[in-house]
């Protein structure tokens, strides 16, 4: 390992005693032959002979990293070169060339660029650690972070963790006995232990007894964090004083202090330190007295209150991604609402409505703004894919699989909707159900249901758009049509779709878990027979997902392709918050592409 020479322990004793500075200016390179850097450096040693110096040079840079350690450093560009070398030498030209520290290192090349090859550019730092280094070499820049790798990036981590310290313990505290002033005999002594000052962690391994001039007094702890090249050092000092101050010294270091006991006249101790327990127990009676002491997360009350509507998967789960858009003002066909539903249908409609999240952000409601005169027929849906169903069926077996539809709602006025289900890529009407709405200001809950089968042929994975539709129709007390007045609102709270002749009760999961379902997905991506001509390999667009506009654009990722003639070897999924599909032939002619799968993952 480097050391510090005879010479230059001589030179730097002569400097302390002479009072001048110590001036450090110059690196030695040389290549000495046989040289084991693992071998213990011998403190005589002084310069190699001139045959063995590679490179002379003044220092490029100096600073300090406390007082008592110094840190010289040397840089090389590409410019300079060729040579090897295994010995460092830190020099002194103003005091005879005395070699001050001396380094053994593995044989190590520098090597400048000449014409096409290009050089390494090498930085070396020597460290100097003695008492009162950095008032000797009258060294007042702090070492640079391009010297010491990290020392700011170190010094914040340290700066953390001792912020996190003091929040947690205040002041200061000690661990049960942990530098306890007692009596003992004539004596005083320090018990050992643990405390925390300043959220500097200090350690007494032993008992330290203290001495006392007289009484009345006031035994003291300064504790600070003083930093070395590996990190930084927890020490602290014990002081007998009527009172001291914490705060940075002439270094520059912090220092924290806490009072451990006070000694009265006659020679007895009273105890003034903190204990970890007592200090615990102050922030927890502190936290517990804030009204709202974790205000990133839901309260109880509002928690119990924030449910999702959606007791499983079957009603596909990805709807929570785009739950908290904002709202839908005279939305049109096809238009994306809250929680999950579409306006399927707006058919003759001369009225007016707005889409809307409920206030707990859970549930869809529409208010009526503009009263429709002639009868229409206005419907909501959900769309459940066939992929999600499959899972269901009996294999292209002649058995058909019952589910169940329910939803849940309120309303403030009286008349009628509907609840359907239909196939989707064909319209096939699988179920249907009037349903009378009770409604008044207090908008009272109802639930209502339809029961309905389905077989394999409404899944085939080769359709386009293969699926269900679940849908709720808003009738008037005659016929179709949302004829409600203006400021009458439906509002949607919870739905559910489950295997079985009849529903079971409403089982409402967390929003959180709703989340948590809903970020990655998959679905079937059924490409029907188109086909096109490319040259110079041009992308084309064979299809577009349909799902609602999300959050986030989702990452598309394709599987499975089947495709006729060409050179096909390449797809790629170009995504927007529509996903439409672009392929990416490799050549030019005729390409057909026919079906394949889709992942889409909109986690975020």
């Amino acid at each position: 390992m480097p050391v510090i020479t005879l010479a230059g322990e001589r030179l730097i004793a002569q400097k302390q005693a002479a009072g001048e500075p110590l001036t450090i200016d110059a690196f030695v390179l040389a290549n000495v032959p046989w040289l084991d850097p693992a071998a213990p450096i011998d403190r005589h040693e002084g310069l190699p002979e001139d045959s063995r110096q590679v490179f002379s040079g003044g220092v490029t840079q100096v600073g300090y990293v406390n007082p008592n350690l110094v840190v010289y450093s040397l840089s090389l560009d590409s410019t300079q070169g060729d040579f090897a070398f295994n010995w460092i030498g830190l020099v002194s030209r103003t005091n005879d060339n005395a070699v001050v520290a001396i380094a053994h290192v593995p044989l190590q090349q520098k090597r400048k660029t000449q014409g096409s090859v290009t050089g390494n550019n090498i930085t070396r730092n020597f460290m100097l650690e003695f008492s009162g280094a950095q008032s000797l070499t009258d060294i007042s820049v702090s070492a640079d972070t391009w010297q010491i790798d990290f020392t700011a990036r170190l010094l914040g981590i340290d700066e953390r963790e001792r912020l996190s310290n003091q929040d947690l313990y205040g002041p200061a505290a000690f661990i049960q006995n942990g530098f306890k002033l007692v009596k003992s005999g004539s004596r005083y002594e320090l018990q050992p232990g643990v405390g925390y000052v300043g959220g500097v962690r200090i350690e007494q391994t032993e008992p330290l007894f203290i001495t006392v001039p007289q009484a009345p007094a006031s035994v003291w702890v300064d504790a600070a964090l003083v930093g070395d090249v590996s990190g930084v050092e927890a020490r602290f000092e014990v002081i007998v004083a009527d009172q001291i101050e914490g705060g940075p010294d002439a270094h520059g270091v912090r220092h924290y202090v806490a009072k451990l006991a006070d000694i009265a006249q006659d020679g007895g101790v009273t105890d003034r330190r903190t204990t970890s327990a007592a200090a615990i127990q102050a922030a927890l009676e502190a936290h517990q007295a804030t009204p709202d002491p974790h205000p990133q997360y839901l309260r109880q009350t509002q928690y119990s209150d924030l449910k999702s509507g959606r007791k499983n998967l079957l009603i596909n789960p990805f709807c929570a991604v785009w739950q908290t858009g904002p709202q839908v003002l005279a939305p049109i066909q096809g238009t994306y609402l809250a929680d999950g539903w579409k306006l399927h249908r707006l058919s003759e409609f001369n009225g007016q409505f707005n889409a809307h999240l409920l206030d707990d952000k859970i549930g869809l409601a529409l208010t009526c703004t503009a009263t429709a005169s002639s009868r229409a027929l206005v419907s909501v849906a959900q769309f459940v894919e066939a992929t999600t169903l499959q899972p269901l069926t009996y294999l292209n077996k002649t058995d058909k699989v019952s589910l169940v539809f329910k939803i849940r709602f309120s309303a403030n006025y009286r008349g009628k909707l509907a609840l359907a289900a239909h196939n989707h890529d064909t319209s096939i009407l699988l179920g249907w159900k009037a349903v009378e709405v009770a409604g008044d200001a207090s908008f009272p809950y109802q639930e209502a249901e339809i029961a309905f089968e389905f077989g394999d042929w409404h899944l085939d994975p080769k359709r386009t758009g293969a699926g269900l539709i679940v849908s709720v129709h808003f009738e008037d007390a005659s016929d179709y049509g949302f004829s409600a007045a203006i400021n009458h609102q439906l509002r949607l709270h919870a739905l559910q779709l489950e295997q079985g002749h009849r529903s079971t009760d409403f089982e409402l999961i967390s929003l959180h878990e709703a989340l948590a379902q809903c970020q990655r997905y998959y679905r079937a991506l059924t490409i029907p027979y188109l086909q096109g001509w490319t040259t110079d390999k041009e992308r084309f667009t064979v299809g577009s997902l349909w799902y609602p506009t999300m959050r986030v654009s989702p990452a598309v990722s394709l599987l499975d392709l089947s495709y006729d003639g060409g050179d096909w070897a390449q797809a790629e999924g170009i995504s927007d918050k529509n996903c439409y599909i672009t392929m990416q032939p490799n050549g030019s002619g005729h390409t057909a592409i026919r079906h394949g799968r889709a992942i889409l993952d909109a986690r975020f």
